[in-house]
């Protein structure tokens, strides 16, 4: 079962309600929010738009825009950490490793799934060969879009990764050389950020081992 739910936010009759083990994908929150934002705006899961045009010079829109992006920096803290202190079994899988190694990603999830068996050499094969899948989005005006995230934006989507890291298993950390595209452009000192928390999420922050 796919899911993009909170668990906070799960009723009693969601399906979700009944897991008894999670593998949770996290994806950096610069690109997390740009797909998402495509998405939106085109109503397509491979579609794209030019929404960033009408932002760029529009200091009420680029208000709005910055409380989204933040909005969606605060969900790509709070849902991981809300499905680890469900007490389920569960991995990590960040996004950025399922593009480096896709293979051993892939493996990792089926072993943990104890359904290793059914990953074949011809599945492995197939799997090499679409790597890419049927969803990617493509845009020669990529910069554009990383434009919209300005200094405090990547100071405070840096601090929402750093509050996230810190729930983390230490043998699974961000890999935080793999989550700034280049078109971000300067990057602030990772180190003088304090870390950020989703608002909603009622418990302290606990450090995994």
């Amino acid at each position: 079962m796919k899911t993009h739910l909170i668990y906070y936010r799960i009723t009693p009759a969601s399906p979700e309600i009944n897991v008894t083990a999670a593998i949770i994908i996290i994806r950096n929150p610069f690109d997390m929010t740009l797909s998402e934002k495509n998405r939106e705006t085109s109503k397509s899961q491979v579609g794209i738009t030019s929404w960033y045009d009408d932002i760029r010079h529009n200091n009420s829109k680029l208000l709005v825009w910055k409380k989204y992006a933040v909005f969606n920096a605060q969900k790509y803290m709070g849902r991981p950490i809300s499905w680890m202190q469900l007490g389920i079994p569960y991995i990590i899988v960040h996004y950025e490793n399922i593009i480096k190694d896709t293979i051993g990603e892939v493996k990792r999830m089926t072993d943990f799934l104890n359904v290793s068996y059914a990953v074949t050499e011809e599945r492995i094969k197939c799997l090499q060969k679409n790597t890419e899948g049927n969803y990617l989005r493509t845009s020669k005006d990529k910069k554009k879009m990383y434009e919209m995230f300005t200094e405090d934006l990547k100071k405070t989507f840096i601090g929402y990764m750093k509050g996230l890291s810190q729930y983390l298993p230490e043998s699974q950390p961000i890999p935080w050389q793999s989550c700034f595209s280049p078109l971000l452009g300067n990057i602030p000192n990772i180190s003088s950020i304090e870390p950020l928390y989703d608002p909603l999420l009622k418990f302290p922050p606990k450090v995994q081992t």
